[in-house]
């Protein structure tokens, strides 16, 4: 159903994770905004939309670093600020 979306914008709309459901048939997506939302949770689903070049999780909850986001091989911006990551692995 949306297989052809590039663009995805959720910003500021109360969600409390991203699970492995909300990742399915979104492969060609570039640009995922999920900025100013709950989510305490990424699933390791993400690592499903390979073609990501921006993700936006800044001011969220998270406390622990998405390991599925190290898996997203063309990314080239990644937004974090404002979560509670203690955290960053050397590799990033």
């Amino acid at each position: 159903m949306f297989e052809n979306v590039t663009h995805l914008d959720m910003q500021a709309n109360d969600l409390s994770e991203l699970d492995g459901y909300s990742c399915r048939n979104l492969d060609n997506l570039i640009v995922l905004d999920l900025a100013r939302n709950r989510i305490k949770n990424v699933s390791d689903h993400l690592r499903a939309m390979m073609n990501l070049k921006i993700l936006k999780l800044e001011n969220n909850q998270l406390t622990e670093f998405v390991p599925a986001i190290t898996a997203l091989k063309f990314l080239e911006e990644l937004s974090l600020q404002g979560n509670r990551i203690t955290n960053i692995p050397e590799e990033i």
